[in-house]
C-alpha cells in the first residue's frame, strides 16, 4: 500500500480498509447475528420461486394384502404449495461532515508516514469509519434476526408500520410459517414436562431443541414446582440450595436430559425499533425444533450489483450485500442494499407453543 495515493474516495474502496472495518464489526460480542445459527446463505437466479411443505416425520406401515389380491392406493399427504420472494432491504445516511475533515487529516498522515507508521494510521481510520460502516453492516443482519424470531415464536413475519417505520407493510399472510401449534393451559404448565413429551409423542413434530427467551425459561423452570421437584429428586436438594433456587441453563438440561425432554436454547437477544428495544423471540412461546441449521437464508443479486452507478464505490460482502459510498453536493453518503428471505427446510415438522393464561 505504500506505493499509491491515499485519498478519502479511494480509501472506502481499498480492501485492507474496508476488510479491517468488517473484521472489527465481526469481532465486537455485541454485535452477533444471530440468523447464522439457524441458517446458511444460499443464492437464488429468481426474486420469486416456489416451495411446497409437505415433509412427513415416519412413515405408515405398510399394509398386509392377500397374495393375489390388488395393491391398495395410499392417498399422499396433499403439499402445502406456496411462493416466496426476497426482501428488499436497504438505508442510506450521511457521514458527519466533522469525522470527514478529521478523516482528510488523517490520509494525509497515511501518505506522509513511511510504511513502517500507515499500519497504525490505518487503524485510526478504521475507528473513524466503522460506526457508519457498522450501520450498513448490522442493518440487514439485524432485521433478518428479528423476522427469524418472529416466524420462530409467533409463526409469522410481521413487517408493518410500528416494526418497519420507515419501509413498507407486507401482509402477514405472505409471511406465515406452517408450524404446529399448541396452546398450554396453566393446568399443562404445571406438568410442562410431561406436556411436552405428550405433545412430541402424539404429533409429527421434531423435537431436539426447546427455543425460547430468558422470561419463558423463568416459568417453566424456577417458578415450575414440577420442575424444581425433578431437579432436587435427580440432583439432590442440597444442590439446589447451593445454587440458591436459580436455574441456569445447564441445570436444566441436566434434567431434561435424563428424563428425555428436548434441551432448552435460550434467545434472549433485542433488536432496536424506533429507538426502542425489542425482543427477538416473543415472551411466553416455546418453538421445537430439530437440531441443527433449520434451513436456507436465499440470497438474490441486486441489480445495482450487476449494474453499478457511475461515481459510486462499491463493497461487495456475503450473500450479495452491498455497502455503497459516494459523495455529492450534499455530503458524503453510505448505504447499503441486501435482498434476502429465510426459507426453512421442514416447517410442517416444528412446533409452537404458546403458554396460555
Amino acid at each position: 500500500m505504500a506505493d499509491f495515493k491515499l485519498t478519502i474516495d479511494n480509501l472506502f474502496s481499498e480492501p485492507a480498509i474496508m476488510n479491517a472495518v468488517i473484521n472489527r464489526i465481526e469481532a465486537l460480542e455485541q454485535d452477533k447475528v444471530i440468523w447464522k445459527d439457524f441458517l446458511d446463505f444460499e443464492k437464488t437466479d429468481s426474486r420469486v420461486w416456489k416451495v411446497a411443505y409437505a415433509a412427513e416425520y415416519g412413515v405408515e406401515v405398510g399394509s398386509v394384502i392377500d397374495r393375489n389380491a390388488k395393491k391398495p392406493i395410499r392417498e399422499r399427504k396433499a403439499e402445502g404449495m406456496g411462493y416466496l420472494e426476497v426482501m428488499t432491504l436497504g438505508d442510506r445516511w450521511q457521514i458527519n461532515n466533522d469525522i470527514l475533515d478529521r478523516l482528510a487529516g488523517k490520509v494525509d498522515d497515511f501518505n506522509r508516514v513511511g510504511k513502517q507508521g500507515q499500519g497504525a494510521v490505518i487503524d485510526e481510520i478504521v475507528n473513524l469509519i466503522i460506526d457508519d460502516y457498522r450501520e450498513a453492516y448490522l442493518a440487514p443482519n439485524k432485521r433478518s434476526d428479528l423476522l427469524l424470531g418472529q416466524l420462530l415464536s409467533q409463526g409469522k413475519g410481521i413487517i408493518n408500520k410500528e416494526t418497519n417505520p420507515k419501509g413498507i407493510v407486507i401482509k402477514e399472510k405472505n409471511l406465515t410459517l406452517p408450524v404446529t401449534s399448541f396452546t398450554a393451559t396453566a393446568e399443562d404448565q404445571k406438568g410442562f414436562m410431561q406436556y411436552v413429551l405428550g405433545l412430541i409423542e402424539k404429533n409429527d413434530i421434531i423435537a431436539d431443541v426447546m427455543l425460547m427467551n430468558r422470561a419463558t425459561f423463568s416459568k417453566i423452570t424456577s417458578a415450575n414446582d414440577e420442575f424444581k421437584d425433578a431437579y432436587k429428586a435427580l440432583m439432590g436438594s442440597s444442590e439446589f440450595a447451593v445454587k440458591g433456587g436459580l436455574i441456569t441453563e445447564d441445570m436444566a438440561n441436566q434434567v431434561f436430559g435424563l428424563l428425555g425432554v428436548p434441551r432448552v436454547k435460550i434467545m434472549n437477544d433485542t433488536v432496536k425499533v424506533k429507538g426502542k428495544k425489542e425482543k427477538v423471540f416473543a415472551d411466553d412461546a416455546i418453538a421445537l425444533l430439530p437440531a441443527g441449521k433449520l434451513g436456507k437464508m436465499k440470497y438474490y443479486t441486486p441489480l445495482e450489483a450487476k449494474d453499478e452507478v457511475p461515481g459510486k464505490v462499491y463493497n461487495k460482502l456475503a450473500g450479495d450485500h452491498i455497502i455503497s459510498s459516494e459523495r455529492n453536493n450534499e455530503g458524503r453518503f453510505v448505504e447499503y442494499t441486501a435482498e434476502w428471505l429465510p426459507e426453512f427446510a421442514n416447517p410442517t415438522l416444528h412446533g409452537l407453543i404458546k403458554l396460555g393464561k
